[in-house]
């Protein structure tokens, strides 16, 4: 996995997975520009294609040793469903601004990620019984939510005030 810095910005790219090196995520965070107690760094996973678990391990490794404030942006739908079945992914000072869910369309038959924001498309909410998306249109076709909120946004319950937290700074 290549990570590429941009001032407050890590942009990833590849698979996380055994190939990951502890080393060079430190490396590659050293180049962060956090002059600021209070800046918060994106960590924009869009260009990951999937982790294993042997990544996954690491990146969770190396978030534990992680001071400064940080979002992810862009997360692609395989990290979601990883942030609701293991913990650790948001660390002591971690929170997620910018997400792929599931869209489908029954004409096309076909699923699609579709980004959303939070505290727009989707508000930080304690919970999410009942929570219900518009359906969405992409090229004339109508594509319908493919998720159980209360399941697949788990992890802002879980990390409620985190998140909260850390998306004011």
């Amino acid at each position: 996995m290549n990570v590429k810095i941009e001032s407050h910005t890590a942009v990833f790219e590849g698979a996380l997975d055994e190939e990951v090196v502890y080393q060079d995520l430190q490396a590659s965070f050293a180049k962060l520009n956090l002059r600021e107690e209070s800046s918060v760094v994106s960590l924009d996973f869009s260009r990951v294609t999937k982790g294993n678990s042997s990544g996954i391990v690491l990146w969770l490794r190396f978030l534990k040793t992680v001071a400064f404030p940080f979002k992810y942006v862009h997360t692609p739908v395989w990290m979601v469903a990883q942030f609701n079945m293991v913990n650790g992914y948001f660390g002591k000072t971690g929170a997620v601004e910018s997400f792929q869910v599931p869209f489908y369309c029954e004409e096309l038959d076909e699923l699609i990620g579709v980004e959303v924001q939070l505290g727009k498309e989707i508000p930080l909410q304690k919970s999410y019984v009942g929570f219900q998306m518009p359906p969405v249109e992409r090229n004339g076709h109508i594509y319908h939510m493919d998720f159980v909120p209360t399941k697949l946004l788990k992890f802002l319950v879980d990390n409620h005030d985190q998140i909260q937290s850390v998306l004011k700074k």
